[in-house]
């Protein structure tokens, strides 16, 4: 699963070259941890290309003021809650890293081994007055399994571009498996309060 990301000032700038994305570099927010049902600059398809929205994460879930903010890649497209959004509302949500914790608690980032953002993918819906998005997640690879048996499900810049222009080619994405990531355990931040939100339903 992937229940917190964050970001930092040097992702605006990479994006930039790799998307060559017009306002870029001020359009990611500087070094923050991204939550659950925080507001957060997605990459989406336009009529001129690859762009930028501010989105709400998570969809509301079917108890009260919970929310669903990961969906399993494996069954999104049979399931009624995203199966349209990953036809027609794919988005990608960038990241220097995520954190996850293992059984004994203890916390992890993730990385790629590059020092590229990621792009994790993730589809988004309209809920209201707010745009709504959610990460997709599949198994995870050999850098997380230790830690946790899901993670977000990371393209390549190649992936990406498919991932937000092809319709096409989507069934094909969704099955794809992340890179290696480096994983560190002592990752000095900045302390924010976080509140633990459910991932759907298995």
């Amino acid at each position: 699963m992937c229940g917190r990301y964050f970001t930092d000032p040097s992702v605006a700038e990479e994006l930039y070259n790799i998307f060559k994305i017009p306002g870029t570099k001020d359009v990611v927010p500087a070094a923050e941890d991204i939550h659950p049902a925080d507001t957060a600059d997605v990459l989406i398809s336009t009529p001129k290309g690859i762009g930028f929205e501010k989105m709400r994460w998570g969809f509301p879930g079917f108890e009260k003021n919970k929310l669903i903010f990961n969906a399993r890649a494996e069954g999104a497209l049979e399931k009624k809650m995203f199966r349209d959004s990953v036809r027609t509302k794919r988005i990608l949500v960038p990241s220097r890293g995520f954190y996850e914790w293992d059984s004994e608690k203890t916390k992890y980032t993730f990385e790629r081994t590059d020092r590229k953002p990621l792009l994790m993918a993730g589809c988004w819906n309209q809920f209201g007055s707010w745009q709504r998005f959610v990460i997709l997640t599949t198994e995870a690879n050999e850098s997380v399994r230790g830690v946790h048996h899901r993670m977000p499900l990371i393209l390549d810049p190649k992936d990406a571009w498919v991932w937000l222009m092809d319709d096409g080619q989507t069934e094909f994405i969704l099955q794809k498996t992340p890179g290696p990531l480096e994983k560190k355990s002592d990752y000095e931040q900045i302390s924010f309060s976080f509140l633990f939100h459910k991932e759907e339903p298995l």
